[in-house]
């Protein structure tokens, strides 16, 4: 069983952790989308998260919710799953990466069990993404 312990949000639209690229010289770098939107994801999350204590030691589960801009080809109202890159996995990497940064937990070895879904914006929404945070319940 599984407690919900913290429910955060990251506003802007959703970008993939890109393959690090190589220079001529043989070093390894982010690509600027991602650090950009990493950057400021580490921002919101660690205002989010302030005064609480790093999590370790714990198993933990988390849920990613990623709502996409709507495109203008959508005619739908509500929201639409998006089926198009990029590929949840590397939007779900980015989100761990940011959350290991912005100091909620040492690694992400602790996380044991994710659950995503993507997703278009209703015809309201603003692009964003939405992160939960679970701890095991050991005594019942």
């Amino acid at each position: 069983m599984w407690e919900c312990i913290h429910t955060g949000i990251i506003i802007g639209n959703p970008v993939a952790m890109g393959r690090p690229r190589m220079t001529k010289h043989g070093r390894a770098y982010t690509p600027v989308k991602s650090r950009v939107y990493m950057d400021d994801a580490i921002q919101q999350v660690t205002q989010q998260w302030r005064n609480r204590a790093q999590l370790a030691d714990q198993p933990l589960r988390v849920h990613l919710l990623f709502v996409h801009k709507r495109p203008k080809r959508i005619t739908a109202t509500h929201r639409t799953p998006k089926t198009t890159k990029p590929d949840i996995d590397n939007l779900i990497k980015m989100v761990l990466d940011t959350l290991t940064k912005s100091g909620i937990w040492l690694d992400d070895n602790i996380v044991t069990e994710i659950g995503a879904s993507d997703w278009y914006a209703n015809e309201y929404e603003q692009p964003h993404v939405m992160y939960s945070i679970y701890t095991q319940i050991t005594d019942l």
